[in-house]
């Protein structure tokens, strides 16, 4: 599924980026991520690199995302599979793409060389896919569904850091991850990495820098960076290994109230939750906070799975198909109790996020405070191609369990608190203490700068108040219990 919205941005990670000079803001195409498309004109965006096109949820405003829930199961393909092919059904389409990817390797003159009958091959069908002039349908090459397959997994081999990087500029480490192979060679916030193995980096993309660093397991690379304060560059060499981005994040709050944040809906993400909650009451957990602001969702599987965790109810959520057809997703786990439960929500929160919002809204099982959710309510499926390509493609539309369809009309919360987003920015539980404290410095700076300093201070100064109210409707409601 997929969703959009958002706006700051403080830096990009690692990937693919356009950059608006005037308003020096990144943008993700996220064609390889397996979830989430940022929103061209409203994103800033981090970019990871040596996370290997992996979002950087941590400083990266999720709200400005789309995200595909991944659905199970076998399909039927279109007749209209290779351009390359003659259609078996109409005859026609097929021969008249091969006619023409022929003129065109006999005769085109140009400045650039003659395209390959691969790149022929994917430009047509990318052309099909566009044609549909629907933002979430999109054609993923070899590249892109590995890209999407690290994404799903949240593991991917690399260096382990954060970075921002434009054309012409050195690569700027944001954060290296707790443990990565970049923290361990002593890689620092700051650092200005100009050379990896010997070869200069300023003319480079992002997304052609993430190739140098990327590699085999096991493999070495060199860097060579600009350190503030020294007059040398300094050398490191890493040995690339595979890095694991935890997405879920829990903590126990004062008066035994569980907390748990969600960046995406990653594979095995509900395992995850559930192991969380578990943790929490056998520590004395007497209610739960789930937090699912920015999180612009994810897999379909998943969804069910937290939500099935929450709920008692059968019916999670139902998709309808252009046949009519209707499929029932239902529970899948085991209810994990009755405790008070508050759920935190904004514009960012999207796609699967929005499922277990429904359900519990529907269900009445638990308070939603923050703001409206996004309000995409359809679903996208990886459609195979040929061997290692595929396309991406809106195939149904969702419903919460009451029958509720939110597509561009979004959730409204119970109990409305607004908040300036970039205070609910949360970065992934391997963040250091480091670089969790450079994001607030780099949120400052950004409120600074839109707001002005009197403004900037007046937000900073009531911090994250849609998490102060669930934990005040929290305490009501252990009150309640206790009677």
């Amino acid at each position: 599924m997929f969703a959009q919205g958002g706006r700051h941005q403080p830096k990009p990670c690692e990937g693919r980026a356009h950059h608006d000079g005037a308003r020096r803001r990144h943008v993700r195409t996220l064609r390889h991520h397996p979830f989430v498309r940022p929103s061209v004109a409203q994103r800033r965006d981090y970019r990871q690199i040596g996370v290997e096109h992996h979002y950087r949820t941590g400083l990266s405003t999720l709200s400005a995302a789309t995200a595909i829930l991944g659905l199970s199961g076998r399909h039927r393909q279109s007749h209209h599979t290779s351009p390359a092919k003659r259609c078996s059904r109409c005859g026609t389409c097929g021969a008249s793409a091969q006619r023409a990817q022929a003129h065109v390797s006999r005769n085109f003159v140009g400045k650039e060389a003659t395209p390959s009958k691969n790149d022929l091959y994917e430009g047509a069908v990318a052309g099909v896919v566009n044609s549909l002039k629907d933002p979430y349908s999109e054609y993923l090459s070899k590249a892109d569904l590995n890209d999407f397959s690290e994404d799903m997994d949240g593991e991917y081999v690399g260096v382990g850091m954060t970075i921002s990087k434009k054309k012409g500029e050195p690569l700027e480490v944001v954060s290296p991850f707790i443990g990565s192979p970049a923290e361990k060679v002593g890689i620092k916030i700051g650092d200005k990495i100009t050379k990896v193995d010997d070869k200069d980096i300023l003319p480079l993309t992002a997304a052609d820098t993430v190739k140098l660093l990327k590699g085999k397991e096991g493999t070495k690379v060199n860097v060579e960076v600009v350190r503030s304060g020294k007059k040398e560059p300094l050398k490191f060499t890493m040995t690339r290994a595979k890095i694991k981005l935890e997405m879920v994040e829990s903590k126990m709050l004062d008066n035994s109230i569980g907390y748990v944040s969600l960046l995406r809906f990653g594979n095995n993400v509900g395992e995850e939750v559930q192991k969380a909650i578990k943790d929490l009451r056998d520590k004395g957990m007497k209610g739960l906070i789930l937090d699912l602001r920015l999180n612009p969702g994810g897999s379909l599987q998943e969804a069910q799975d937290i939500s099935s965790l929450l709920v008692k109810e059968n019916l999670i959520v139902s998709l309808k198909y252009k046949n009519g057809q209707e499929r029932k997703y239902n529970r899948t786990l085991k209810n994990m109790g009755d405790f008070p439960l508050v759920v935190l929500i904004n514009k960012g929160s999207a796609s699967a996020s929005e499922i277990v919002t429904g359900a519990i809204k529907d269900y009445k099982r638990g308070t939603i405070i923050g703001e409206k959710t996004f309000g995409k309510g359809i679903v996208q499926q990886i459609i195979p191609l040929k061997t290692d390509d595929a396309i991406k493609l809106t195939i149904a539309q969702y419903f919460t369990p009451k029958g509720n369809y939110i597509h561009e009309k979004g959730i409204e919360p119970d109990i409305k608190v607004e908040m300036e987003e970039l205070l609910a920015l949360k970065g992934y539980a391997n963040d250091s203490a480091e670089a969790r404290k450079n994001r607030e410095k780099e949120v400052e700076e950004i409120l600074v700068k839109d707001k002005g300093a009197e403004e900037a201070k007046k937000i900073i100064a009531a911090g994250d108040v849609q998490l102060k109210r669930a934990i005040e409707e929290m305490n009501k409601k252990l009150k309640t219990v206790k009677k």
